[in-house]
């Protein structure tokens, strides 16, 4: 952009830069070069952007009307004050300016960077600064000519991008879950960190392949993992499977793996998208459980079922711009375009030149409206209107536009910017698809969690529980047979019968703290006083006010779960890390809600260090609290502040 208008500066003119001294030029020239410069700074003064010219001793002999718009200063104060535009670049990002000003002065190149400058009402914003140096035909230095973009908007967009992916990222990692999207015609992957993590790598591979898998996969295992995968893409069904993997420092680990087709625009399949999970922790508990039944049991042949496995996872000015650029006669006729115009409306110059304006919008009046407004006002900015393409498509578009006159003063016509506003509502559809997709993520993670708790707690009670239990009694028979005509064999029995005894006491702790019984047999409120009778029996220097103002029948089913699980985190935390001896838990209607809330008299906390902090001290308790309640469409909020102790709040619509 800034290239071609040097060029076109050059016409006729091979002396002084503007703003310096010279050879005196003829009249002809004189009169050329100033009825350019008129043109010029038509097309300048309302161009969205705000343009600029520095003679080569770094003064300012240009700014654009667009300057008050982005900096909040007036073009005058720029040209008048030297130092302005460098207090206007924000303290932390000058040094990429001066980076950018030396580059030039070394270079003399055309460049670009983007930084923060601070507006005249203090807020921040940022700009796409391009410049390039001009040159006369003769090769005279004339200085600098560019173009500063107001991009703030697109930086905010892409910043919550960001976010949005950090937060899927983070919900990854802590859950320990591998993502990978492997391409199935050439088999090679992406893949998450936490993927290569699990396979003992500290950092991305260069290149990740399904034979590499397959080669950290056992070999005692490989072929029944490599034919699930052949059965997978031949039926295109689901992908889902155990194994024993190798890592690359020699250490065997169990993994879950999920996957499912991704089909193209086309409808055919040639990706395959899912996820993985470090399941050894799980596998030494399930491991532990049945060799703990194997050696109580003896001469029990029957063995439990394994648990549930889990499953789920100017001319060159104008032509360089971006924006669609016109310029429309009083008669709202189009005198000129640039390429940009082209290609939104499919029509080409020629055909465009000398039609009415307003057809190639979908709002033809809507259009005609704001042409006269220009006329009316002067100008016009941001005026929403879309343009239709010959091939259907519609593009979104804010309008500026103002009116230009000829020399007499007399308005010629309007000339007017589009700027195309579909990419940063891409983005913000983009946001709110992936934010949709985290959520999906962890109520489908928090869901698959409950059910194996659930079946886990039902299997030992069922299993484990009962087998012990006829052990016992197998026992007890045995040693009332006895009687007292055997008093060694009779101490034996009864030492075995207190270790059994003992053990089924340790099943029972287990199940119910993987998932309390009471909770499904006799509802939430029963839950609750059993809970907090268990946790002042666990921490006696702690005492529990409860205050239920609902019924059973009022608590939806969805909700019961969360709340249990809250209140239990809750508690939980007040015994890790408050130091309270005193706890007021009430559950109740309230304003048209469900309301629990939960007080202690503790040390108390600064909630916004918690949440800032990362890693192990981040305190996932919290997140889990929260994230939980808005899965089930309520709002939390927590109260603490360091000595007050904390109030947690969390509550649901009654028509949730």
């Amino acid at each position: 952009m800034v290239k071609e208008k040097a060029k076109s500066l050059r016409v006729g003119i091979d002396k002084s830069p503007p703003g310096t001294q010279g050879p005196k030029k003829s009249k002809p020239v004189e009169e050329e070069l100033k009825d350019f410069e008129a043109k010029y700074r038509i097309v300048a003064d309302n161009t969205y952007d705000f343009e600029f010219w520095i003679n080569p001793e770094g003064q300012f002999i240009y700014a654009s009307p667009s300057c008050k718009r982005i900096t909040g200063h007036k073009a005058e104060d720029l040209l008048k004050d030297p130092f302005l535009h460098t207090r206007l670049v924000h303290p932390d990002d000058r040094h990429i300016l001066d980076r950018h000003i030396e580059d030039d002065e070394k270079k003399r190149k055309a460049s670009e960077v983007e930084f923060r400058i601070i507006h005249a009402d203090s807020s921040v914003r940022w700009i796409s600064h391009a410049c390039q140096p001009v040159f006369s035909d003769k090769g005279v230095y004339w200085g600098v000519q560019g173009s500063n973009r107001h991009i703030t908007k697109r930086k905010l967009a892409e910043e919550a991008l960001r976010e949005s992916e950090d937060r899927l990222r983070f919900a990854l990692e802590t859950s320990h879950t591998g993502a990978w999207d492997l391409d199935l015609a050439d088999h090679t992957a992406y893949r998450s960190l936490e993927h290569d993590r699990i396979f003992g790598y500290s950092e991305l591979l260069p290149q990740w392949t399904y034979e590499m898998f397959l080669d950290h996969v056992l070999p005692e295992d490989r072929s029944k993992v490599d034919a699930k995968f052949q059965h997978a893409t031949e039926t295109q069904s689901d992908w889902n499977f155990e194994c024993r993997i190798r890592r690359t420092d020699g250490e065997f680990r169990w993994i879950w793996a999920a996957g499912r087709h991704r089909h193209d625009a086309s409808g055919s399949v040639r990706r395959m998208a899912g996820i993985v999970q470090d399941i050894t922790d799980r596998k030494r508990i399930e491991e532990e459980l049945r060799s703990s039944r194997d050696r109580l049991e003896k001469r029990v042949k029957e063995r439990t079922a394994e648990l549930l496995k889990a499953s789920l996872y100017s001319r060159s000015l104008i032509e360089a711009s971006l924006d669609p650029l016109v310029t429309i006669s009083a008669e709202e006729k189009v005198m000129d375009v640039n390429r940009a115009t082209e290609l939104v409306t499919g029509v080409t110059r020629d055909q465009l030149i000398g039609s009415d304006f307003s057809d190639y919008f979908t709002e033809p009046e809507k259009a005609r409206e704001g042409y006269k407004q220009v006329f009316s006002e002067g100008s016009v900015r941001d005026y929403p209107l879309a343009i239709r393409h010959t091939s259907g498509r519609v593009t979104e578009v804010l309008y500026n536009a103002t009116t230009y006159k000829n020399e007499a003063g007399q308005i010629e016509g309007v000339f007017a910017a589009a700027r195309d506003i579909t990419e940063r509502k891409r983005v913000e559809e983009a946001l709110r698809e992936s934010e949709k997709r985290l959520r999906h993520l962890s109520s489908q993670l928090l869901a698959t969690q409950e059910k194996e708790r659930r079946l886990a707690a039902q299997e030992i009670h069922d299993s484990l529980g009962a087998s012990l239990a006829a052990i016992k009694f197998k026992v007890e028979s045995a040693l009332s047979e006895i009687g007292g005509s055997n008093p060694q064999t009779r101490d034996a029995l009864e030492s075995v019968i207190s270790i059994v005894q003992e053990t089924i006491e340790e099943a029972r702790r287990i199940q119910m703290s993987l998932r309390p019984s009471v909770l499904d047999d006799l509802g939430i409120l029963a839950t609750i006083h059993w809970f907090c009778r268990q946790f002042e029996s666990t921490y006696p220097h702690i005492r529990i006010r409860r205050e239920i103002n609902i019924e059973e029948s009022e608590v939806p089913d969805s909700l019961k779960t969360v709340i249990f699980r809250i209140s239990q985190e809750a508690l939980n935390n007040i015994a890790k890390h408050s130091k309270a001896n005193r706890v007021n838990l009430s559950l109740g209607k309230m304003h048209g809600a469900i309301e629990l809330r939960i007080q202690d008299n503790g040390e108390g906390f600064n909630p916004g260090e918690a949440g800032s902090r990362v890693g192990a001290t981040r305190g996932l308790g919290l997140d889990s609290m929260r994230e939980r309640t808005e899965l089930a469409q309520g709002s939390f909020s927590i109260e603490s502040s360091k000595g007050s102790g904390t109030v947690i709040r969390v509550s649901w619509p009654l028509n949730s």
